[in-house]
């Protein structure tokens, strides 16, 4: 699996504080939440990776450590930073690029279903133009 990294900005750091206060709200010590990360399958995750990441002396470079970790603390650990605000319109783009296909494919489908719809009619006329003429 490809490892997705973003750039660390200096304003990042609050993502180690975020991790601090989500944390701490859920009652979980470091190595308690190096466990639960691991547990999710992140093995690189150690109580030493916790307290580097708050104390801002290591990046969280990784996409899915973060989404791991907002799921495990209930919380964005993004939120209010410039990768959270970068995330947002991210996603939101993702959000319309998905409705333009749907809209694309739903488009395809009723073009579809329309030249079915003329097909039918025109064997159903035929079918009555024989039975007019008697050739049934």
């Amino acid at each position: 699996m490809q490892r997705i990294v973003y750039p660390v900005f200096m304003n990042d750091y609050y993502i180690g504080e975020n991790v601090r206060m989500l944390r701490k709200s859920a009652g979980l010590s470091q190595a308690q939440l190096a466990e639960k990360m691991r547990a999710a399958g992140r093995d690189t995750w150690w109580q030493t990776t916790v307290s580097r990441v708050e104390n801002n002396s290591q990046a969280v470079e990784d996409l899915e450590d973060l989404e791991v970790l907002g799921d495990i603390l209930k919380g964005s650990v993004t939120k209010g930073t410039p990768l959270g605000q970068r995330m947002k319109v991210f996603s939101e783009k993702i959000v319309w690029m998905n409705i333009e296909s749907r809209l694309h494919r739903a488009e395809e489908a009723l073009a579809v279903a329309l030249q079915n719809l003329d097909e039918a009619k025109q064997l159903v006329q035929m079918k009555r133009e024989k039975q007019d003429n008697g050739d049934d």
